[in-house]
C-alpha cells in the first residue's frame, strides 16, 4: 500500500469511528426530539442521569477526585476533553467553585444545528456524574456555548456546603 493510500485509510477509519462515536448519537437524539418533543427530552434526561450515576464510581477512583473540591470534580471535564478534541483552561478555581473556559471544540461544528445536545444532554450527564459523587455539588448550565455562536464554552462546577 502506498503512503498516500495508507494516509487515506487512516483518515477513513478516523472518520468512521468519530462518526459513530459522535455524529450518530447526535442524529438519533435530534430525530427523537424532532419527532417527540418534550417527551423525548424527559426520557433522554433520565437516561443521561442514569449514565452519569453509572460512570461516577470509576471516574472518581481513576481520577482520584476529592468530592468536596469543585476543581477536583472538574477533572471529569479534563478527562473527557482530552479524548474529544476540546481545549481549555480553568479560569476560576476554588473548593467551592471552578470554571473552565473551553476555547476550542472540534465537534462543535457538528452541534451548531442542534446546540441543545450540549446545552441539555451533555450538561445532564456531567451534573449527574458530579452529584453521584457529592449530592451537594452541581454542574451549572453552560453560561456560554460555542455551538450557540459564543466564542467559548463556560463550564462551572459548584460545591455547596
Amino acid at each position: 500500500m502506498t503512503t498516500g493510500k495508507e494516509q487515506l485509510m487512516k483518515e477513513a477509519r478516523r472518520a468512521v469511528v468519530q462518526g459513530w462515536a459522535a455524529k450518530w448519537p447526535l442524529m438519533v437524539v435530534k430525530a427523537m426530539v424532532d419527532e417527540f418533543g418534550d417527551a423525548a427530552w424527559e426520557v433522554l434526561k433520565r437516561m443521561a442521569e442514569e449514565f452519569g450515576r453509572q460512570r461516577a464510581p470509576i471516574l472518581k477512583e481513576a481520577l482520584e477526585i476529592d468530592v468536596n473540591d469543585a476543581r477536583s470534580l472538574g477533572q471529569i471535564f479534563d478527562f473527557e476533553d482530552s479524548m474529544n478534541g476540546i481545549f481549555g483552561e480553568w479560569i476560576e478555581s476554588s473548593p467551592q467553585r471552578a470554571v473552565k473556559r473551553e476555547y476550542k471544540c472540534v465537534p462543535a461544528r457538528m452541534y451548531m444545528d442542534f446546540p441543545d445536545y450540549c446545552a441539555k444532554l451533555m450538561t445532564w450527564v456531567a451534573d449527574a456524574t458530579v452529584r453521584a459523587m457529592n449530592p451537594n455539588a452541581e454542574v451549572k448550565p453552560f453560561e456560554k456555548l460555542i455551538p450557540r455562536g459564543d466564542d467559548c464554552c463556560l463550564v462551572a462546577v459548584e460545591v455547596h456546603t
